[in-house]
């Protein structure tokens, strides 16, 4: 798997405090729609077989890993 397949769909970057309050709410928007595919993502993956995980080359122990991150860890 290359770099640009491993990148979130949405990028989480620092809010950024002097940024006015609509580019504010935009970004937390924007982490929460990130923060819930990464969660839909995991559970995803959760659900699938033994098969289906050799076949995009991740392992139970893998995915195990993944998924015992938190939410907002990519």
């Amino acid at each position: 798997m290359n770099r640009a397949e491993r990148r979130p769909l949405i990028a989480a970057r620092p809010l950024r405090l002097h940024a006015g309050p609509g580019a504010l709410l935009a970004r937390l928007f924007g982490l929460l729609i990130l923060w819930n595919e990464r969660q839909r993502q995991r559970h995803r993956l959760q659900e699938m077989s033994d098969r289906e995980l050799k076949d995009i080359g991740l392992t139970r122990s893998e995915l195990e890993r993944e998924r015992r991150k938190p939410f907002w860890r990519s």
